[in-house]
C-alpha cells in the first residue's frame, strides 16, 4: 500500500468515525434506531474523502519540492511533508467555513464570543499533521 491509499483509508475512516460519533446522543435518545447510523457514516466517510484527497495534494506538493530542496534528515523531511499536508487542508476546510459565512451572513459565535469554526479547523489541522507526519514516505527521492 502506497502513502496515498493509506492517506485516504485512513481519512474515510476517521470521517466515518467522526459521523457516527456526532449522531450517538441522537440515537442514545431513541430518535432514530441504530440503522440510522449508516448514513452518518457514510457521510462522513465521503468528507473524510475530500479532505484526504486535499491532503494528498499537499503532499504531492511536498514530493515535488523534496526532490529539488532535499531535507537533510527523514525527520524535517517528514515535518515538511505534514506541513504541506496541513496547509492544503486547512485552506480547504477553512474556505468551506468562510463560504459557510457568508452564505448565512451571520458568522456563528458562541457566548464567550470566540468562532466555533476555529476551534474545529484547528482539531482538523492538528489531526491531518498527526496523520501525515506518521504515513509520510520515508523521503522524497524513495517515491516515484
Amino acid at each position: 500500500m502506497s502513502w496515498v491509499d493509506k492517506e485516504l483509508s485512513l481519512a474515510a475512516l476517521t470521517g466515518a468515525v467522526t459521523g457516527v460519533a456526532v449522531m450517538i446522543p441522537i440515537v442514545g435518545d431513541g430518535a432514530w434506531s441504530w440503522v440510522g447510523l449508516f448514513i452518518p457514516a457514510f457521510i462522513g466517510a465521503l468528507v473524510g474523502l475530500i479532505v484526504g484527497s486535499s491532503a494528498v495534494a499537499g503532499g504531492r506538493c511536498a514530493l515535488s519540492t523534496g526532490r529539488r530542496w532535499p531535507a537533510r534528515t527523514v525527520h524535517r523531511w517528514k515535518h515538511r511533508f505534514a506541513a504541506y499536508s496541513t496547509m492544503a487542508v486547512a485552506l480547504l476546510v477553512a474556505t468551506v467555513f468562510m463560504a459557510a459565512v457568508i452564505a448565512t451572513g451571520d458568522p456563528v459565535r458562541d457566548a464567550g464570543g470566540f468562532p466555533t469554526s476555529l476551534i474545529v479547523l484547528a482539531v482538523i489541522a492538528l489531526v491531518t499533521y498527526v496523520f501525515s507526519y506518521v504515513l509520510a514516505p520515508a523521503q522524497a527521492s524513495e517515491t516515484p
